[in-house]
């Protein structure tokens, strides 16, 4: 039996120990999706379901590989009512990584809502700099200022990704505001690292 039979007949069949494993296994296995066709329906089951954390975040992240549409639904689904934060953190950070335009408004709110959980807002805001949204900008830009070092992290880096894929569309005001708050967050890691 090869190594993608095996794994489809411990997301199958497996006891929950072996599901964890092979749900690993599977995100390892799904950048070739010829050879793996069979995981992305089982992967969202197992999500759906969310028999323990541990599988539902594992399934969550492998979706994302397989850049499937088909995925989405229950990714946002389980990004909103998961029973854990962890699960519904990876849906929405899936959800960016596949750029799911149904789900701009979803993270937006989260992103730049007042009373999310940290987080959802950090996974929201590295969510959103997956798109390619220039309006994104000046309020990903406002999150940098965040009392949360979290939320300035991810700010920061979703900022960044906008700068690799667009240089010359960025705004030069940002881009020199972002300069001098790195270099002060760099000095004071240096004296009080965080």
């Amino acid at each position: 039996m090869s190594e993608a039979a095996q794994i489809i007949h411990l997301l199958k069949r497996g006891s929950v120990e072996q599901k964890e494993e092979a749900v690993k296994a599977a995100s390892l296995y799904v950048y070739d999706r010829d050879y793996f066709p069979e995981a992305l329906p089982l992967l969202m089951e197992l999500l759906e379901l969310e028999t323990t954390p541990k599988i539902a975040e594992e399934a969550a992240w492998a979706l994302w590989k397989f850049k499937d549409p088909k995925a989405v639904p229950v990714l946002l689904k389980k990004s909103k009512e998961a029973k854990t934060i962890g699960v519904r953190e990876k849906a929405i950070r899936a959800l960016g990584l596949l750029e799911a335009t149904e789900a701009l408004p979803y993270l937006r709110e989260l992103a730049f809502g007042k009373k999310e959980p940290v987080f959802l807002k950090a996974g929201a805001i590295a969510a959103l700099g997956f798109f390619k949204d220039a309006d994104l900008v000046p309020p990903l830009f406002k999150q940098i200022k965040s009392r949360d070092f979290l939320v300035s992290k991810e700010a920061l880096h979703a900022l960044e990704r906008f700068l690799r894929r667009d240089p010359k569309g960025f705004p030069l005001k940002i881009l020199k505001k972002m300069k001098r708050f790195e270099t002060k967050k760099s000095f004071w890691r240096f004296f009080w690292p965080i």
